[in-house]
């Protein structure tokens, strides 16, 4: 049985700037502080649609992330007996946050496990890394976000990522 992920991109503010209309050039802000906003590979026929190039950049990620994020659903190991004995981790869903940065340079850093279940922080960092490598050995970059004076500025997005138990079993 297939595992189902269900990934969403979220864009919200992890980084300070919530009270200051002044911005830093080398603090990274959030997609509501640009003019224009960064463009992953495949969305570029959707600049200056900045609502569309979300929605794009959210499916195009979510795309690639889903082809290097290991979809099955982790193990804890028990001690029965003296013995490590590995168990399905009894819960219907586990996730985690990640929070990354689109540089000037279009590329993704900075990845960070925020929140959420520590049994799938690795793995997931790892795959958020791994897409980011995938795009610069393709010689892809994703187009930088630009403030209002037409200067390129890192963002600050998140990722949360959920992973769902295909043998939980709820008795209620």
């Amino acid at each position: 049985m297939k595992l189902r992920i269900s990934i969403l991109l979220l864009f919200m503010c992890l980084i300070g700037q919530a009270q200051s209309d002044k911005i830093n050039e080398f603090e990274p802000v959030t997609v509501n502080k640009v003019r224009d906003m960064a463009i992953y590979p495949g969305c570029e026929e959707l600049k200056g649609d900045n609502k569309e190039l979300i929605l794009c950049f959210a499916e195009k990620l979510n795309d690639d992330f889903s082809r290097n994020f290991d979809m099955r659903f982790p193990t804890e190991t028990m001690i029965v007996k003296g013995k490590p004995v590995e168990r399905p981790i009894d819960r219907e869903i586990i996730s985690v946050l990640l929070e990354f940065h689109v540089n000037t340079e279009g590329e993704i850093t900075d990845v960070t496990a925020k929140k959420g279940d520590a049994v799938i922080f690795s793995r997931a960092k790892y795959a958020l890394k791994r897409v980011a490598k995938d795009l610069k050995k393709q010689g892809k970059k994703i187009i930088p976000a630009k403030m209002a004076d037409g200067s390129d500025v890192t963002i600050t997005m998140s990722l949360p990522v959920r992973l769902r138990n295909p043998k939980y079993k709820n008795y209620n």
